[in-house]
């Protein structure tokens, strides 16, 4: 999963985007990696990290969500582009089993505007 990522992530930043890298956890001790985009390409100064789980759900929570998040694994199982949005959002609102770990907005990362 994060080979397609970091490739989705490649791929967002190359089209003007401002992709982050999100990795949740499991029970099991297993992690995985999703996609997330930022919906506005503005100059807001966001945080390169982001650990804190209530702080990031603000920014995917609503009906106009600031932060898209994608389960890229669903593209590749033959998923529309709908269902892999669907699916990233419900790893990170259904605690099944899953809990954030962190969000790591890449573009901030590689060009910081500001410090913290």
């Amino acid at each position: 999963c994060i080979d397609l990522v970091v490739l989705g992530a490649a791929i967002l930043e190359a089209c003007g985007a401002r992709p982050g890298l999100v990795i949740i956890g499991s029970d099991n001790g297993s992690a995985h990696a999703l996609l997330s985009c930022w919906h506005s390409n503005d100059e807001t100064v966001r945080k390169p990290l982001i650990r804190e789980k209530d702080e990031f759900l603000e920014y995917i929570a609503g009906e106009r969500p600031e932060l898209l998040v994608l389960d890229l694994t669903e593209l590749t199982a033959g998923s529309s582009f709908k269902e892999a949005l669907e699916k990233g959002q419900k790893y990170l609102h259904n605690n099944r089993g899953c809990q954030f770990v962190y969000m790591v907005d890449l573009y901030e990362t590689r060009y910081p505007s500001a410090s913290y």
